[in-house]
């Protein structure tokens, strides 16, 4: 996930909600790369997040890996006023 976050949004947050929103699914959460500058609004930092997804019993449809990706984007959004970073 590539995000934008405001530069006084700590990263650990981020990572929490990504772990509490992604449920028992989210088997890892990883802080990539953190950029400011070029593009990135002033006052705002992309954050590249790796986040895995796992379970037991099931290998997941894109079409559900889509639908998780939509929820904790919105919920990012809802909570810490982060969104994904245009391409």
């Amino acid at each position: 996930l590539s995000l934008v976050a405001a530069d006084d949004v700590a990263a650990a947050r981020i990572d929490a909600v990504l772990r509490e929103s992604g449920g028992a699914a989210v088997e890892r959460v990883e802080l990539l790369e953190e950029f400011r500058g070029g593009t990135v609004p002033a006052g705002s930092r992309s954050l590249l997040w790796r986040v895995t997804l796992r379970d037991p019993h099931k290998t997941f449809s894109q079409k559900e890996i889509d639908g998780r990706r939509q929820r904790l984007v919105k919920v990012l959004e809802e909570t810490l006023g982060v969104r994904l970073r245009a391409s």
